[in-house]
């Protein structure tokens, strides 16, 4: 592996992480390194159980830039050991317009913490282009089968992402 790669991986465990530290070392090494490096945050995030290290991983795929993390992300976001600490997940996917994850995303507005819920709505907001129809369809049948089950604020959104899906 790249030393300076092994270098980043190494930070992102320290206590003495810094955010603005480790995106400078990624954005140095994403040049000429891009492919290893998604490679070794993929591996370490994939093993990672401490949602605060998940977490500096996460936000090293977003900085990274390569959508191939969603698939990561979402497995991620999908397991219930995760529930709680997904907020810094989410806000991952922000800037790699997941349209085909619209369902994971409006699964967690209705039922994730108030972080997770508002980074996925900004997300589905900020989507432009078509929703497979299958899709559409699931995400409608699971916002209408939930307004009823929530409640005060969430069910302000979930009612928000029911216009918005007609409104499609």
């Amino acid at each position: 592996m790249e030393p300076k790669i092994t270098k980043l991986i190494s930070y992102l465990y320290s206590e003495k992480y810094k955010y603005k530290y480790s995106r400078s070392m990624i954005n140095e090494l994403k040049i000429n390194h891009e492919d290893e490096l998604y490679l070794a945050v993929s591996n370490y995030f994939a093993n990672e159980t401490n949602p605060d290290i998940r977490n500096r991983l996460a936000n090293a795929f977003h900085d990274l830039g390569d959508r191939r993390a969603l698939v990561d992300l979402i497995k991620s976001i999908r397991n219930p050991k995760t529930y709680g600490d997904r907020g810094t997940l989410v806000y991952a996917m922000s800037d790699f317009h997941p349209i085909e994850y619209i369902y994971d995303l409006v699964f967690v507005v209705i039922n994730d913490t108030w972080e997770a819920s508002g980074n996925a709505l900004d997300i589905i907001e900020s989507l432009n282009g078509t929703i497979d129809e299958k899709e559409f369809e699931k995400c409608v049948e699971l916002i209408s089968t939930s307004i009823s089950k929530v409640k005060g604020k969430r069910r302000e959104d979930v009612k928000y992402l029911l216009e918005f899906f007609e409104s499609e």
